[in-house]
């Protein structure tokens, strides 16, 4: 028997990470399911957008996406004698498009707190800061 084969039972039954499949000729099973995964969908939104609404959230968040993913900038690697590196470039575009994906999920759930992210911590739409003349 593999590890696979095996019940949650108990305390792992309360946090597994799949739901099981309910039954295809269940209609009660697949309205509960139905039901469930709107509950799901709309604390998901809410806790993103309280995320997104938070300073500190967005900062992170920016962290994240921004900085270690590197979402908004192209990475082309090569080695100390400046030869290309493909398989460097292409983890690294791996990480880029794992960021934008993330950027644009936080785009669809609450559009004005992702732009306030990006106004904020990317450069390019930082307003500049009025001096005295």
């Amino acid at each position: 028997m593999s590890d696979h084969d095996e019940q949650a039972t108990g305390d792992d039954a309360d946090n597994a990470a799949i739901d099981p499949v309910p039954s295809a000729v269940d209609e009660k099973q697949q309205a509960l399911q139905r039901v469930e995964r709107r509950s799901y969908l709309v604390k998901r939104e809410a806790f993103w957008k309280a995320v997104l609404a938070d300073p500190v959230g967005r900062a992170e968040l920016w962290a994240i996406i921004g900085v270690e993913a590197h979402a908004f900038e192209t990475k082309f690697a090569c080695g100390p004698n400046g030869f290309p590196q493909s398989e460097a470039t292409w983890a690294a575009h791996g990480e880029q498009q794992l960021g934008q994906r993330v950027f644009q999920t936080l785009q669809q759930i609450d559009f004005e707190g992702a732009w306030a992210m990006l106004c904020e911590h990317d450069g390019r739409f930082k307003k500049p800061a009025k001096g005295k003349r």
